[in-house]
């Protein structure tokens, strides 16, 4: 007899409304942000400028997707950065020293990539070690990696490598003169089919459930250890990619690439609405905030701020999210202790994401 999946429902008090509210605050604070560079800038309205913004966020979005999950999970991958940096210049060194093909070089490296995940995976669930502490391991290892992948080579990378960052679409006109990169459509192709599914597919929404309450996702005969097993090799192999692409737009190795990546990704996450203790999340609105911490990078830049300024701004922006973050789910565990909404009934699966997906 196949038992009816069921999980605790999300409190509909404050808590709620306060995500939702975060939520929208993101959206204004975006469109106010750009309508004032707009206005107060020669530069920021320029055509090519706005293509180029929503480019530089389609890398970090090829990263984010998983790594949402992961959080709508309530585990995390602190690796990223350093993975992203290291395939690039992984790829970039099998193509130029060892003479293969790219495509097979690019397999290589997501195969590796996916490995990786797995490995982090495994740690997580079989063996019950925390995600933030095991992928702190794994950031350090990546990064050592990357330095010595990173000093193997002292040129360009190969024109073959660099010809994947070339434009799909050349625009002309008699204001402006634009490449659009053919990234650029699939990130936007990739937001809809998984906010859809995440909303839609019950298959998706279990992702909701394990997050929720982990346990009740295992009575309910959720394979929560194999969900999770997939999401961590999805996200490293996020990351793979990502340094892929991002290899072929610089052109050469950078060991810089993707520093401080994984804190970008937790600030755009939580500021979407994830949360660090799990069961919230949306895909399309960890892209969202990416590009509105990308339109105040923007921003700062063609105001002169130091970039070290910047790193400073960001992170009060974290700190920020994190105590609404903490504060939103300290008043849900007060509500359901005090026997609100959440503390007893309970939803069947099939619209349990849905409210996961709406919070």
């Amino acid at each position: 007899m196949i038992m009816k999946e069921r999980t605790l429902n999300d409190s509909r008090g404050g808590s709620n409304i306060l995500l939702r509210m975060s939520k929208i605050t993101v959206i204004i604070l975006t469109v106010a942000l750009a309508l004032f560079l707009a206005l107060s800038t020669e530069t920021f309205a320029n055509a090519g400028n706005i293509v180029s913004i929503v480019y530089a966020v389609s890398f970090s979005a090829v990263v984010s997707f998983a790594f949402t999950f992961l959080m709508i999970m309530g585990e995390i991958d602190l690796s990223v950065g350093s993975v992203y940096c290291w395939s690039g210049a992984f790829t970039g060194l099998l193509v130029m020293k060892y003479q293969i093909p790219l495509p097979v070089s690019i397999f290589i490296v997501l195969v590796i990539g996916a490995a990786v995940g797995l490995s982090i995976g495994v740690l997580v669930t079989f063996f019950r070690l925390n995600s933030m502490m095991i992928t702190l391991g794994y950031m350090s290892m990546f990064t050592g990696l990357a330095n010595m992948t990173v000093t193997q080579i002292n040129k360009a990378y190969a024109s073959v490598y660099r010809s994947i960052s070339e434009p799909a679409i050349q625009v002309k006109t008699s204001a402006a003169s634009f490449d659009i990169n053919w990234l650029i459509f699939a990130m936007v192709a990739a937001v809809i089919v998984l906010e859809i599914l995440l909303r839609k597919s019950v298959l998706f929404r279990r992702v909701y459930i394990v997050g929720q309450n982990i346990d009740t996702a295992r009575i309910a005969g959720i394979k929560a250890t194999r969900i999770k097993l997939v999401f961590f090799s999805l996200s490293t192999v996020g990351a793979t990619l990502g340094g892929i692409l991002a290899g072929a737009r610089i052109g050469s190795p950078q060991i810089e690439t993707g520093n401080g990546l994984e804190f970008t990704l937790v600030t755009a996450a939580v500021l979407g609405g994830a949360s660090l203790f799990g069961g919230k999340g949306s895909v399309l609105m960890t892209v969202v905030s990416l590009l509105f911490l990308q339109i105040i990078t923007t921003g700062l830049n063609i105001y002169g701020i130091e970039p070290v300024a910047q790193q400073i701004f960001v992170g009060v922006i974290l700190v920020i999210a994190v105590l609404i973050d903490t504060r939103s789910n300290s008043e849900k565990t007060m509500y359901r202790l005090k026997g609100g909404a959440g503390s007893g009934p309970k939803l069947d699966p099939v619209n349990a994401g849905s409210n996961g997906g709406e919070n």
